[in-house]
Protein backbone atom coordinates (compact mmCIF):
# COMPACT_ATOMS: atom_id res chain seq x y z
CA UNK A 1 0.00 0.00 0.00
CA UNK A 2 1.40 3.48 -0.85
CA UNK A 3 2.46 5.69 1.87
CA UNK A 4 3.27 8.62 0.05
CA UNK A 5 0.20 10.80 -1.08
CA UNK A 6 -0.08 14.70 -1.85
CA UNK A 7 -1.29 16.90 0.50
CA UNK A 8 -4.73 18.52 -0.12
CA UNK A 9 -4.44 22.24 -1.21
CA UNK A 10 -5.73 23.83 1.68
CA UNK A 11 -3.15 21.86 3.66
CA UNK A 12 -0.68 23.04 1.54
CA UNK A 13 -1.49 26.73 2.00
CA UNK A 14 -1.62 26.49 5.84
CA UNK A 15 2.19 24.94 5.75
CA UNK A 16 3.34 27.48 3.24
CA UNK A 17 1.25 30.31 5.33
CA UNK A 18 4.25 29.24 7.95
CA UNK A 19 6.66 30.76 6.33
CA UNK A 20 4.94 33.90 4.48
CA UNK A 21 2.70 34.43 7.51
CA UNK A 22 4.94 34.93 10.82
CA UNK A 23 2.98 37.64 12.45
CA UNK A 24 0.54 40.48 11.96
CA UNK A 25 3.23 42.10 10.72
CA UNK A 26 3.95 40.19 7.63
CA UNK A 27 0.52 40.19 6.68
CA UNK A 28 0.61 44.18 6.68
CA UNK A 29 4.24 43.75 5.18
CA UNK A 30 2.83 41.86 2.19
CA UNK A 31 -0.36 44.18 1.49
CA UNK A 32 1.71 46.92 1.64
CA UNK A 33 3.86 46.05 -0.94
CA UNK A 34 1.05 44.79 -3.46
CA UNK A 35 -0.37 48.51 -2.82
CA UNK A 36 3.19 50.17 -3.82
CA UNK A 37 3.64 47.69 -6.83
CA UNK A 38 0.02 48.92 -7.76
CA UNK A 39 1.66 52.80 -8.37
CA UNK A 40 -0.56 53.87 -5.22
CA UNK A 41 0.28 57.24 -4.01
CA UNK A 42 -1.57 57.15 -0.73
CA UNK A 43 -2.06 53.98 1.44
CA UNK A 44 -3.77 53.53 5.08
CA UNK A 45 -2.67 50.99 7.31
CA UNK A 46 -5.45 50.59 10.18
CA UNK A 47 -4.87 47.79 12.56
CA UNK A 48 -6.49 46.96 15.78
CA UNK A 49 -5.58 45.22 18.86
CA UNK A 50 -2.06 45.02 17.09
CA UNK A 51 -3.31 43.50 14.30
CA UNK A 52 -4.80 39.88 15.66
CA UNK A 53 -8.34 41.22 15.43
CA UNK A 54 -8.41 43.04 12.08
CA UNK A 55 -5.84 44.83 10.05
CA UNK A 56 -7.06 46.73 6.82
CA UNK A 57 -4.86 48.39 4.09
CA UNK A 58 -6.45 50.64 1.76
CA UNK A 59 -4.83 52.57 -1.76
CA UNK A 60 -5.82 53.97 -4.57
CA UNK A 61 -3.51 51.81 -7.44
CA UNK A 62 -4.42 50.27 -10.25
CA UNK A 63 -6.70 47.79 -8.64
CA UNK A 64 -7.44 44.22 -9.41
CA UNK A 65 -9.60 43.70 -12.80
CA UNK A 66 -12.84 41.62 -12.06
CA UNK A 67 -11.71 38.60 -13.69
CA UNK A 68 -8.47 38.06 -11.92
CA UNK A 69 -10.24 39.01 -8.69
CA UNK A 70 -10.55 34.64 -7.37
CA UNK A 71 -7.27 33.99 -9.36
CA UNK A 72 -5.80 36.22 -7.16
CA UNK A 73 -6.23 33.85 -3.86
CA UNK A 74 -4.44 30.97 -6.04
CA UNK A 75 -1.28 29.46 -4.92
CA UNK A 76 1.88 31.13 -7.28
CA UNK A 77 -0.71 33.19 -9.18
CA UNK A 78 0.80 36.73 -9.72
CA UNK A 79 1.03 39.11 -12.20
CA UNK A 80 4.78 40.21 -11.91
CA UNK A 81 6.58 37.83 -13.69
CA UNK A 82 5.66 34.78 -16.64
CA UNK A 83 9.23 33.46 -17.60
CA UNK A 84 12.15 32.10 -16.09
CA UNK A 85 14.15 34.91 -16.87
CA UNK A 86 12.35 37.41 -15.06
CA UNK A 87 13.64 35.97 -11.38
CA UNK A 88 16.78 37.52 -12.93
CA UNK A 89 15.51 41.32 -13.45
CA UNK A 90 13.27 41.65 -10.78
CA UNK A 91 11.63 45.61 -10.51
CA UNK A 92 8.92 44.89 -7.79
CA UNK A 93 8.31 44.12 -4.41
CA UNK A 94 6.69 40.62 -4.53
CA UNK A 95 6.77 37.92 -7.22
CA UNK A 96 6.53 34.48 -5.17
CA UNK A 97 2.39 34.59 -5.32
CA UNK A 98 2.05 33.32 -1.80
CA UNK A 99 0.87 36.35 0.47
CA UNK A 100 -2.86 36.27 -0.76
CA UNK A 101 -3.45 32.67 -0.22
CA UNK A 102 -1.41 32.05 2.76
CA UNK A 103 -3.02 35.31 4.40
CA UNK A 104 -6.34 33.66 3.19
CA UNK A 105 -6.11 29.70 4.66
CA UNK A 106 -5.21 30.83 8.27
CA UNK A 107 -7.63 34.22 8.58
CA UNK A 108 -11.22 35.93 7.02
CA UNK A 109 -10.48 37.69 4.06
CA UNK A 110 -12.53 40.68 2.33
CA UNK A 111 -11.73 42.29 -0.94
CA UNK A 112 -13.02 45.13 -2.21
CA UNK A 113 -11.52 46.80 -5.53
CA UNK A 114 -11.83 48.41 -8.35
CA UNK A 115 -9.59 48.85 -11.53
CA UNK A 116 -11.49 52.08 -13.30
CA UNK A 117 -13.36 55.16 -12.55
CA UNK A 118 -16.69 54.23 -13.22
CA UNK A 119 -17.48 53.70 -9.99
CA UNK A 120 -17.83 49.52 -10.66
CA UNK A 121 -15.97 47.56 -8.38
CA UNK A 122 -15.63 43.80 -6.96
CA UNK A 123 -15.89 41.97 -3.68
CA UNK A 124 -14.59 38.60 -2.40
CA UNK A 125 -14.64 36.96 1.14
CA UNK A 126 -12.95 34.18 1.71
CA UNK A 127 -12.61 32.40 5.44
CA UNK A 128 -9.72 29.75 6.12
CA UNK A 129 -9.50 29.13 2.39
CA UNK A 130 -13.15 28.57 1.43
CA UNK A 131 -15.03 31.38 -0.68
CA UNK A 132 -17.87 33.02 0.88
CA UNK A 133 -18.75 35.65 -1.35
CA UNK A 134 -17.85 36.78 -4.83
CA UNK A 135 -20.64 40.18 -6.41
CA UNK A 136 -20.15 43.12 -7.74
CA UNK A 137 -20.59 46.36 -5.43
CA UNK A 138 -19.91 50.04 -6.16
CA UNK A 139 -16.37 51.10 -4.96
CA UNK A 140 -13.69 53.67 -6.04
CA UNK A 141 -10.58 53.01 -7.83
CA UNK A 142 -8.11 50.95 -5.81
CA UNK A 143 -8.17 48.08 -3.41
CA UNK A 144 -9.62 47.73 0.04
CA UNK A 145 -8.37 44.65 2.34
CA UNK A 146 -9.17 43.82 5.42
CA UNK A 147 -8.08 41.02 7.50
CA UNK A 148 -10.04 39.73 10.07
CA UNK A 149 -9.29 36.89 13.48
CA UNK A 150 -5.56 36.21 12.33
CA UNK A 151 -4.86 32.71 13.16
CA UNK A 152 -8.73 31.62 14.19
CA UNK A 153 -8.24 28.13 12.68
CA UNK A 154 -4.55 27.55 13.58
CA UNK A 155 -4.94 27.81 17.56
CA UNK A 156 -1.32 26.78 18.22
CA UNK A 157 -0.19 29.36 16.34
CA UNK A 158 -2.45 31.91 17.95
CA UNK A 159 -1.06 30.88 20.91
CA UNK A 160 1.98 31.88 20.59
CA UNK A 161 1.69 35.71 20.10
CA UNK A 162 3.19 37.72 21.78
CA UNK A 163 1.29 40.70 23.36
CA UNK A 164 -0.39 43.53 21.71
CA UNK A 165 2.40 46.42 22.47
CA UNK A 166 5.18 43.68 20.93
CA UNK A 167 2.76 42.86 17.34
CA UNK A 168 2.50 46.64 16.92
CA UNK A 169 6.03 47.46 17.43
CA UNK A 170 7.00 45.13 14.55
CA UNK A 171 4.25 46.83 12.89
CA UNK A 172 4.85 50.09 12.82
CA UNK A 173 8.53 49.44 12.51
CA UNK A 174 7.93 47.99 9.00
CA UNK A 175 5.60 51.05 8.28
CA UNK A 176 8.76 53.09 9.26
CA UNK A 177 10.81 50.96 6.95
CA UNK A 178 8.24 51.64 4.05
CA UNK A 179 8.17 55.39 4.48
CA UNK A 180 11.59 55.82 4.25
CA UNK A 181 11.93 53.56 1.18
CA UNK A 182 9.27 55.39 -0.96
CA UNK A 183 8.99 59.04 0.11
CA UNK A 184 6.87 59.79 -2.99
CA UNK A 185 3.98 58.06 -1.12
CA UNK A 186 1.92 59.28 1.47
CA UNK A 187 1.84 56.85 4.00
CA UNK A 188 -0.85 56.96 7.68
CA UNK A 189 -0.91 54.17 10.14
CA UNK A 190 -3.52 53.93 12.93
CA UNK A 191 -3.78 51.70 15.85
CA UNK A 192 -7.27 51.61 17.79
CA UNK A 193 -8.06 55.32 16.50
CA UNK A 194 -4.91 56.41 17.11
CA UNK A 195 -2.30 58.26 14.52
CA UNK A 196 0.92 56.52 14.71
CA UNK A 197 2.49 57.89 11.39
CA UNK A 198 1.32 60.55 9.07
CA UNK A 199 3.59 61.22 5.74
CA UNK A 200 3.24 63.96 2.98
CA UNK A 201 4.16 61.95 0.58
CA UNK A 202 5.79 64.91 -1.65
CA UNK A 203 9.53 63.26 -1.97
CA UNK A 204 11.19 64.89 0.79
CA UNK A 205 13.16 62.19 2.09
CA UNK A 206 14.43 64.84 5.15
CA UNK A 207 10.77 64.87 6.14
CA UNK A 208 10.03 61.42 6.39
CA UNK A 209 13.22 61.25 8.46
CA UNK A 210 11.65 63.92 11.01
CA UNK A 211 8.31 61.94 11.11
CA UNK A 212 9.94 59.29 12.34
CA UNK A 213 12.54 60.22 13.76
CA UNK A 214 12.22 63.62 15.15
CA UNK A 215 13.17 67.44 13.75
CA UNK A 216 16.51 67.21 16.32
CA UNK A 217 17.69 63.74 14.33
CA UNK A 218 16.53 65.19 10.89
CA UNK A 219 18.96 68.59 11.82
CA UNK A 220 21.78 66.03 12.74
CA UNK A 221 21.22 64.38 9.37
CA UNK A 222 24.11 64.70 5.83
CA UNK A 223 23.31 64.62 2.69
CA UNK A 224 25.06 61.88 0.85
CA UNK A 225 24.77 60.94 -2.98
CA UNK A 226 27.84 59.21 -4.70
CA UNK A 227 28.27 56.73 -7.94
CA UNK A 228 30.46 54.69 -9.81
CA UNK A 229 29.68 52.49 -12.73
CA UNK A 230 27.46 50.05 -10.95
CA UNK A 231 26.54 51.45 -8.27
CA UNK A 232 24.23 54.71 -7.02
CA UNK A 233 24.50 55.98 -3.71
CA UNK A 234 21.55 58.78 -1.99
CA UNK A 235 20.06 59.30 1.42
CA UNK A 236 20.94 60.74 4.32
CA UNK A 237 23.81 59.67 7.30
CA UNK A 238 24.14 60.96 10.85
CA UNK A 239 26.92 63.07 12.56
CA UNK A 240 29.25 61.89 15.07
CA UNK A 241 27.35 63.16 18.03
CA UNK A 242 23.81 61.76 16.98
CA UNK A 243 24.31 58.06 17.80
CA UNK A 244 21.68 55.42 18.85
CA UNK A 245 22.47 52.18 21.46
CA UNK A 246 21.63 49.47 18.29
CA UNK A 247 21.88 49.28 14.48
CA UNK A 248 18.46 49.86 14.36
CA UNK A 249 18.54 53.10 12.72
CA UNK A 250 20.39 52.30 10.18
CA UNK A 251 17.91 51.66 6.96
CA UNK A 252 19.31 50.00 4.19
CA UNK A 253 17.26 50.01 0.89
CA UNK A 254 18.30 48.61 -2.46
CA UNK A 255 16.40 49.86 -5.71
CA UNK A 256 13.20 50.63 -3.14
CA UNK A 257 13.47 47.90 -0.86
CA UNK A 258 13.68 47.31 2.66
CA UNK A 259 16.84 44.95 3.38
CA UNK A 260 18.85 43.58 6.03
CA UNK A 261 22.88 42.89 5.17
CA UNK A 262 25.63 42.36 7.93
CA UNK A 263 28.00 43.49 4.92
CA UNK A 264 26.96 46.82 4.55
CA UNK A 265 26.44 47.39 8.28
CA UNK A 266 29.97 46.87 8.65
CA UNK A 267 30.80 48.73 5.63
CA UNK A 268 28.91 51.62 7.06
CA UNK A 269 30.79 51.51 11.00
CA UNK A 270 34.24 51.35 9.27
CA UNK A 271 33.49 54.87 7.76
CA UNK A 272 32.31 56.28 11.44
CA UNK A 273 35.39 54.57 12.57
CA UNK A 274 37.06 56.39 16.19
CA UNK A 275 34.50 58.56 15.13
CA UNK A 276 31.91 56.89 17.46
CA UNK A 277 31.97 55.81 20.92
CA UNK A 278 32.08 52.46 22.22
CA UNK A 279 28.79 50.61 21.28
CA UNK A 280 27.68 53.59 19.83
CA UNK A 281 25.56 53.49 16.19
CA UNK A 282 24.77 55.85 13.80
CA UNK A 283 21.53 56.69 11.92
CA UNK A 284 21.37 56.18 8.86
CA UNK A 285 18.72 56.07 5.68
CA UNK A 286 19.72 55.86 2.17
CA UNK A 287 19.17 53.68 -0.90
CA UNK A 288 21.41 51.62 -3.31
CA UNK A 289 20.39 51.79 -6.72
CA UNK A 290 21.81 48.55 -9.44
CA UNK A 291 20.55 46.62 -12.13
CA UNK A 292 18.20 43.90 -11.01
CA UNK A 293 20.54 41.41 -12.64
CA UNK A 294 23.25 42.17 -9.86
CA UNK A 295 21.34 41.10 -6.90
CA UNK A 296 18.95 38.60 -5.92
CA UNK A 297 16.15 38.69 -3.67
CA UNK A 298 14.69 35.16 -4.48
CA UNK A 299 16.43 33.71 -1.21
CA UNK A 300 13.58 33.50 1.49
CA UNK A 301 10.21 34.39 1.40
CA UNK A 302 10.21 37.00 3.71
CA UNK A 303 12.63 39.18 0.54
CA UNK A 304 14.47 40.46 3.46
CA UNK A 305 17.63 39.11 2.68
CA UNK A 306 19.48 39.73 -0.87
CA UNK A 307 22.46 38.26 -2.50
CA UNK A 308 24.70 40.69 -4.05
CA UNK A 309 27.15 39.52 -7.34
CA UNK A 310 29.73 42.33 -6.97
CA UNK A 311 29.62 42.56 -3.10
CA UNK A 312 33.65 43.17 -3.30
CA UNK A 313 33.10 45.97 -4.86
CA UNK A 314 30.00 47.40 -3.08
CA UNK A 315 31.08 47.60 0.44
CA UNK A 316 34.63 49.75 -0.13
CA UNK A 317 32.32 51.84 -2.70
CA UNK A 318 29.68 52.41 0.57
CA UNK A 319 32.63 52.92 2.96
CA UNK A 320 34.35 54.88 1.13
CA UNK A 321 31.17 57.71 -0.06
CA UNK A 322 30.21 57.90 3.77
CA UNK A 323 33.78 58.17 4.73
CA UNK A 324 34.42 60.99 2.26
CA UNK A 325 31.04 62.71 3.19
CA UNK A 326 32.14 62.67 7.17
CA UNK A 327 35.51 64.47 6.41
CA UNK A 328 34.09 67.10 5.01
CA UNK A 329 32.09 68.28 8.11
CA UNK A 330 33.76 70.43 10.88
CA UNK A 331 33.78 67.76 13.71
CA UNK A 332 35.77 69.22 16.37
CA UNK A 333 34.81 72.51 17.68
CA UNK A 334 37.08 75.21 17.29
CA UNK A 335 37.95 78.28 19.91
CA UNK A 336 36.66 81.35 17.82
CA UNK A 337 36.75 84.92 19.16
CA UNK A 338 33.93 86.86 19.02
CA UNK A 339 34.66 90.53 17.95
CA UNK A 340 32.46 93.43 19.29
CA UNK A 341 32.21 96.70 18.84
CA UNK A 342 31.83 98.51 15.15
CA UNK A 343 33.93 96.64 11.91
CA UNK A 344 37.24 99.04 13.31
CA UNK A 345 36.98 98.19 16.38
CA UNK A 346 39.95 95.58 17.90
CA UNK A 347 37.85 94.69 20.97
CA UNK A 348 37.31 90.81 21.48
CA UNK A 349 35.39 88.87 24.16
CA UNK A 350 37.59 86.97 26.13
CA UNK A 351 35.90 83.74 27.62
CA UNK A 352 38.27 84.51 30.82
CA UNK A 353 37.44 85.02 34.47
CA UNK A 354 39.21 86.68 36.99
CA UNK A 355 38.48 86.62 40.63
CA UNK A 356 39.57 89.04 42.98
CA UNK A 357 42.31 88.88 45.18
CA UNK A 358 44.05 90.67 48.22
CA UNK A 359 47.56 92.12 47.87
CA UNK A 360 49.47 89.28 49.33
CA UNK A 361 47.65 87.08 46.57
CA UNK A 362 45.46 85.24 48.47
CA UNK A 363 41.25 85.07 47.89
CA UNK A 364 39.75 87.54 49.84
CA UNK A 365 37.89 85.87 52.81
CA UNK A 366 34.42 84.89 52.32
CA UNK A 367 31.67 87.19 52.87
CA UNK A 368 33.60 89.94 51.69
CA UNK A 369 32.85 92.48 49.08
CA UNK A 370 35.76 93.40 46.35
CA UNK A 371 36.36 96.87 45.91
CA UNK A 372 36.39 97.66 42.14
CA UNK A 373 39.52 99.61 41.68
CA UNK A 374 39.48 103.26 39.95
CA UNK A 375 41.97 103.97 37.09
CA UNK A 376 44.03 106.37 39.06
CA UNK A 377 43.95 107.75 43.09
CA UNK A 378 43.62 111.38 41.21
CA UNK A 379 40.09 110.28 39.76
CA UNK A 380 38.78 109.04 42.33
CA UNK A 381 39.94 111.93 45.16
CA UNK A 382 38.73 114.48 42.18
CA UNK A 383 35.19 112.20 41.18
CA UNK A 384 34.20 111.35 44.37
CA UNK A 385 33.27 114.15 46.59
CA UNK A 386 32.51 112.43 49.63
CA UNK A 387 33.15 114.43 51.86
CA UNK A 388 31.27 117.37 50.64
CA UNK A 389 27.55 115.83 51.34
CA UNK A 390 26.65 117.74 48.38
CA UNK A 391 24.80 115.59 45.36
CA UNK A 392 27.45 114.44 42.46
CA UNK A 393 26.66 113.48 38.66
CA UNK A 394 30.08 112.38 37.57
CA UNK A 395 31.26 109.00 35.65
CA UNK A 396 33.96 107.29 37.44
CA UNK A 397 36.59 104.98 35.09
CA UNK A 398 37.11 101.28 36.10
CA UNK A 399 40.11 99.63 34.70
CA UNK A 400 39.25 96.31 35.79
CA UNK A 401 42.90 94.84 34.97
CA UNK A 402 43.98 96.87 37.13
CA UNK A 403 44.60 95.34 41.17
CA UNK A 404 42.09 95.84 43.42
CA UNK A 405 43.00 97.88 46.56
CA UNK A 406 42.09 97.16 50.29
CA UNK A 407 40.72 98.86 52.90
CA UNK A 408 41.21 98.55 55.81
CA UNK A 409 38.14 98.76 58.51
CA UNK A 410 39.96 99.25 61.31
CA UNK A 411 41.61 102.35 60.32
CA UNK A 412 40.89 106.10 60.46
CA UNK A 413 39.49 105.81 56.97
CA UNK A 414 35.64 107.37 56.71
CA UNK A 415 32.95 104.80 56.70
CA UNK A 416 31.61 106.82 53.55
CA UNK A 417 34.45 105.22 51.52
CA UNK A 418 33.18 102.08 52.66
CA UNK A 419 29.86 102.41 51.85
CA UNK A 420 30.66 103.82 48.84
CA UNK A 421 32.61 101.52 47.55
CA UNK A 422 29.93 98.72 48.34
CA UNK A 423 27.21 101.13 46.40
CA UNK A 424 29.56 101.12 43.67
CA UNK A 425 30.28 96.93 43.44
CA UNK A 426 26.25 96.76 44.19
CA UNK A 427 26.01 99.16 41.07
CA UNK A 428 28.46 97.10 38.98
CA UNK A 429 26.41 94.14 40.32
CA UNK A 430 22.81 95.30 38.89
CA UNK A 431 24.49 96.23 35.58
CA UNK A 432 25.90 92.82 35.39
CA UNK A 433 22.57 91.23 35.98
CA UNK A 434 20.86 93.47 33.64
CA UNK A 435 22.88 92.93 30.61
CA UNK A 436 22.74 90.46 28.73
CA UNK A 437 25.53 87.48 27.97
CA UNK A 438 27.38 89.64 25.60
CA UNK A 439 27.70 92.43 28.12
CA UNK A 440 28.47 90.35 30.71
CA UNK A 441 31.81 89.69 29.58
CA UNK A 442 32.34 92.75 28.69
CA UNK A 443 32.32 93.14 31.93
CA UNK A 444 34.50 90.61 33.17
CA UNK A 445 36.93 91.36 30.36
CA UNK A 446 40.07 92.22 32.25
CA UNK A 447 41.54 94.35 29.14
CA UNK A 448 37.87 96.12 28.99
CA UNK A 449 36.92 99.54 30.25
CA UNK A 450 34.10 100.55 31.97
CA UNK A 451 32.63 103.71 32.88
CA UNK A 452 29.85 103.68 35.93
CA UNK A 453 27.26 106.56 36.27
CA UNK A 454 26.57 107.21 39.23
CA UNK A 455 23.72 109.20 39.74
CA UNK A 456 22.60 111.27 42.76
CA UNK A 457 24.66 111.06 46.39
CA UNK A 458 27.31 108.08 46.83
Amino acid sequence: MAKIHILDEHIANQIAAGEVVERPASVVKELVENAIDAGSTKIEVTVEEGGLQSIRVTDNGSGIDPNDCTAAFYRHATSKIEHSRDLFHITTLGFRGEALPSIAAVAKVELVTSSGDEGLGHRVVIEGGKLIADETIAAPRGTDLIIRELFYNTPARLKYMKTIQTELGHISDFMYRMALSHPQIAFSLRHNSNSLLQTVGNGDLLQVIAAVYGTQAAKAMLPIQAENLDFQLHGYISRPEWTRSNRNGISTMVNGRYIRNFGVNQAIQRAYHTLLPINRFPLAVFDLRMHPSLVDVNVHPAKLEVRFSKEQELYPFVEQSIYQVLRQEVLIPQPVKQSIGGKGSSSFIQEQFHFSKNKNGNPLPEGSLPLLPSDTQANESAEMNVGSGTSSKTASVVDASAPPREYNQDSNVPSSIHGTSRSIHRLNLNLITRCGRREQRDMLCPRKRIEIFVQGSL
